[in-house]
């Protein structure tokens, strides 16, 4: 997969800012959509679980006080869902929003947000000789392990 427009390291902050966005939307929107039957309560549930673990994957990342490494919990991963569950959740939004800004092409707001989701799902992707991690928790890990250790800090982990 090539490396999307906007998945640069300078748009960190937006791609945080997308996540919570969508997070945003699936709150205000999912109780209607159980409510008139296109979606049901459970699908609904973990939607807006893998949304608010992809917000707090975020928050984590642009965050420069968070620790070097995430909590890891063994029923759900990092940030409350496993990686392969919000690999495919993202590649299921990147492809809905690419779709929706192809059909308004005078749209820039479509077309960035596409273009956001599109990096999201990007970051996402697992990185190769590990365990299935996102690729953007093992590059923004290792930076902060670099860091931490260039200041003699000895405790990495929260």
């Amino acid at each position: 997969m090539t490396m999307p427009r906007l998945a640069d390291y300078r748009f960190r902050d937006y791609c945080a800012d997308a996540a919570a966005h969508l997070l945003r939307g699936r709150e205000a929107n999912f109780p209607a959509h159980v409510k008139a039957g296109r979606l049901t309560a459970e699908a609904a549930e973990e939607g807006l679980a893998l949304s608010r673990a992809v917000a707090a994957q975020w928050r984590w990342i642009i965050d420069p006080a968070a620790p070097a490494c995430p909590e890891w919990d063994d029923r759900t991963g990092y940030f409350g869902r496993y990686n392969h569950l919000m690999v495919a959740e993202l590649a299921t939004i990147a492809a809905k929003a690419r779709a929706q800004a192809d059909r308004d092409p005078t749209s820039d707001e479509r077309r960035i947000m596409a273009d956001l989701c599109d990096a999201l799902a990007w970051h996402q992707r697992p990185y190769r000789g590990r365990s299935g991690e996102a690729a953007i928790v093992v590059m923004v890990s290792a930076e902060r392990t670099v860091k931490a250790r260039m200041v003699g800090h000895r405790r990495l982990a929260a």
